[in-house]
């Protein structure tokens, strides 16, 4: 069991991208750099940007809006 969390991506133009059902260890790419959903608690998401994809392995806390997040079945 864990968490799901869906995330929503706006440009500086207002393009707006949804990305639903994150879970642990899924990656997804955001301005040509790949992160890995690293950790989802109940009020944040932290992502890493992946080293196997030219990352830098840094570790980011993004806090997540109520209903952002979900337990997982």
């Amino acid at each position: 069991r864990g968490y799901v969390a869906n995330f929503v991506y706006e440009t500086k133009y207002h393009n707006k991208t949804e990305l639903k059902g994150f879970r642990e260890g899924r990656r997804l790419m955001i301005d040509g750099e790949v992160f890995r959903v690293f950790r989802i608690t109940p009020s944040s998401v932290f992502l890493v940007s992946d080293p196997l994809y030219g990352g830098n392995g840094k570790i980011y806390d993004k806090p997540l809006r109520r209903g952002m997040v979900q337990p997982g079945p």
